[in-house]
């Protein structure tokens, strides 16, 4: 990644060595949150790990066994944590588990709208891509859930300095402002937060490109992590303007590179709604 000295800013933002510096300092994911994401790109990982991880967060064991109990699972209560993996599957359990942990990373109006969208985004994406065959993606729900994590990191170094600075949060305007301002974008933060996990393909390049995805194709993607980059940039594009939904360019191009259509996108959006309020409400995002 080309290193972009930014002028006229403050020394917070001075350059993007100078935020991966601040980075270091920052929790930008709970360690539970991390941890799980590590575990689940583990092939060897079990059913006990995910339960010894989960079990020891006592206000996460809480969430994951009423969310197994919501009416989307049937509406009966799991005899404890074994039971709720059981019923609701390691991907699931994994995808609730760590948007109840992020969740907790809210502190303000604005974190709570943020992840509120990242959420909205991450059931459309898993959603969208089950109906569109999901061994096509690498991992919908995390990469849609975790796609604006470099704006979270910005917000989170100097949140009144960086909101003066970019003015209007969300969409691509919030990154144009970014690398005039600053000389880089929350898409490349949160890249190189993402690559300094080193999890699974996919993810970091889906956070560097949902707001550029036609870029990516230029790029040597294996085919699922491109897919995927459309996707996650399908479903914030669709989610950041509500009322141009389908029909803004952005949705209209990934849409026909996808190979499906507006009909096919409102159908999903209209079978993750009751999925995106039933975790909201049970995770207060």
């Amino acid at each position: 990644m080309e290193i972009i000295q930014a002028t006229n800013t403050p020394g917070e933002f001075s350059k993007i060595e100078k935020a991966v510096e601040l980075m270091e300092g920052l929790e930008t994911l709970p360690a539970v949150a991390q941890r799980l994401l590590s575990l689940t790109a583990d092939p060897n990982a079990s059913f006990q790990d995910i339960e010894q991880l989960i079990s020891a967060d006592a206000a996460l064991t809480s969430r994951v066994l009423q969310i197994a109990a919501s009416p989307l699972y049937g509406g009966q209560a799991a005899k404890n944590l074994q039971s709720a993996l059981v019923r609701l599957g390691l991907r699931e359990v994994r995808n609730l588990a760590l948007a109840a942990s992020v969740s907790a990373k809210k502190a303000d109006d604005f974190n709570r709208g943020l992840w509120r969208h990242s959420l909205g985004c991450a059931v459309l994406a898993e959603t969208l891509g089950n109906r569109l065959g999901r061994s096509r993606f690498q991992e919908p729900f995390v990469c849609a859930l975790l796609h604006e994590l470099g704006t979270l990191v910005l917000v989170n170094i100097n949140g009144p300095v960086y909101g003066t600075l970019v003015g209007t949060i969300g969409g691509a305007v919030q990154a144009v402002r970014e690398q005039q301002l600053l000389g880089f974008t929350h898409c490349d933060i949160g890249a190189l937060a993402a690559e300094r996990w080193r999890l699974f393909d996919g993810l970091s390049q889906a956070i560097q490109f949902h707001h550029e995805p036609l870029a990516a194709e230029v790029l040597d993607f294996p085919d699922p992590v491109l897919a995927t980059i459309r996707l996650v940039a399908l479903t914030a594009a669709v989610l950041s303007d509500p009322d141009a939904g389908a029909q803004s360019d952005m949705a209209g191009q990934m849409l026909e590179r996808l190979g499906t259509d507006p009909t096919v996108l409102q159908e999903e959006r209209e079978r993750a709604q009751p999925r995106i309020d039933e975790y909201s409400q049970m995770i207060g995002a």
